[in-house]
């Protein structure tokens, strides 16, 4: 049975590998990402140094598409650079327990995983079905009257899919007045019955002061990319996704904007889009991103440092923060499955492993 059992496992952790890989190729193909790499052209000196640093450390050459993509944006080459399909495929593959992360991904589990206390929080959740099953905040189970009831006057909550995914998809803001939606005039019994099986409604948090002041109609939103490496904590240089216009989301697949971050708070001079768009200054606010400081960070670095050695069973996570009006980091949500490397390594103008590229390809390639 054991032998069977890990042949199982050998051939989901294969299946998950291809898929990534083959998402990540087809995603670099796209003729938009193949105009923005396009426009940083390698020296040989550059290329030498690619071949040199992977042959060394990872035992084969890589292809130079993803180096010309990532060195385009801030216009700073680093060998160091670690392809998309690469990160997903081997590295995540490597580090997190397939098993594990497939049911941590469910963010219905956040409160469960990592608890409240007076450091950190999560968002208060005012109810929530997990395949199907109806929970109260304090995970009571509920009826459907119950959670109807729950909601009929709540005023201004967060729908939120819990499972399979991302990006903020179907994500959307809701105000319950007796039992309806005041801006879309649509019966929450009617939204409940669209519902899928694994979802939740939670309160609506808001940034602190200096990160609500880039772009006040949306939640912008820390990335933290945490991994353990030879018994010790580190993580991915920071980036915060700010939205703009109306969108009350920030994620870049729609349209926000992602800047580097310090650890000390200070933004980098320049946020994009993901396709390359650049901004100097928010496009509402008129901020200036160039030295502006967010300091709240330092202390959502700690909780997600804190977070990861609780679950050591995954050694790979994407954290969602922001620092709410009292300036205490909440989680807005944690990702295991298909993680992405190219905002950070974009947004800083280095390969998001830093002095440790060496050790973590030599660790996918089976070296010493």
């Amino acid at each position: 049975m054991g032998r069977i059992q890990n042949l199982l496992h050998q051939l989901d952790l294969f299946q998950y590998s291809w898929r990534a890989k083959v998402a990540a190729k087809k995603e670099i193909q796209d003729p938009r990402r193949q105009q923005i790499l396009k426009s940083f052209e390698l020296s040989d000196e550059q290329k030498k140094k690619i071949d040199e640093f992977y042959l060394i450390n990872y035992g084969k050459k890589i292809p130079y598409d993803y180096h010309r993509y990532y060195s385009s944006y801030m216009h700073s080459f680093d060998e160091k650079y670690i392809p998309e399909f690469l990160f997903i495929s081997k590295i995540e593959a490597k580090l997190n327990i397939l098993n594990y992360s497939n049911v941590l991904s469910d963010k219905n589990l956040l409160l469960l995983l990592v608890g409240n206390n007076n450091k950190y929080k999560c968002a208060k959740i005012y109810f929530s079905s997990t395949n199907g099953v109806l929970r109260d905040g304090e995970y009571n189970l509920i009826s459907k009257q119950k959670a109807f009831d729950i909601l009929k006057n709540i005023g201004p909550c967060f729908y939120k899919p819990t499972i399979d995914s991302c990006s903020g998809k179907n994500c959307c803001v809701y105000d319950f007045e007796n039992g309806v939606d005041k801006k879309s005039e649509i019966k929450l019994e009617d939204i409940l019955k669209d519902c899928p099986n694994n979802y939740n409604f939670q309160e609506i948090v808001k940034n602190c002061e200096s990160v609500k002041k880039l772009h006040p109609e949306s939640l912008n939103t820390f990335r933290i990319v945490t991994y353990i490496l030879e018994n010790q904590v580190y993580h991915f240089p920071v980036i915060i996704r700010i939205g703009r216009g109306k969108a009350i989301l920030d994620n870049a697949h729609q349209g926000g904007i992602f800047i580097g971050v310090e650890d000390d708070g200070q933004l980098k001079n320049c946020g994009f889009t993901e396709f390359q768009e650049r901004f100097f200054e928010h496009p509402d606010s008129k901020i200036k991103f160039d030295g502006y400081q967010v300091p709240e960070i330092k202390q959502c670095i700690i909780a997600a440092h804190q977070m990861q050695t609780k679950l050591p069973q995954t050694k790979l996570m994407s954290f969602d923060f922001i620092a709410d009006e009292t300036n205490t980091p909440v989680l807005i949500e944690i990702n295991l499955n298909y993680q992405t490397i190219w905002m950070s390594q974009m947004a800083h103008g280095k390969g998001a492993f830093g002095d440790n590229t060496s050790k973590i390809l030599k660790l996918i390639a089976n070296k010493k």
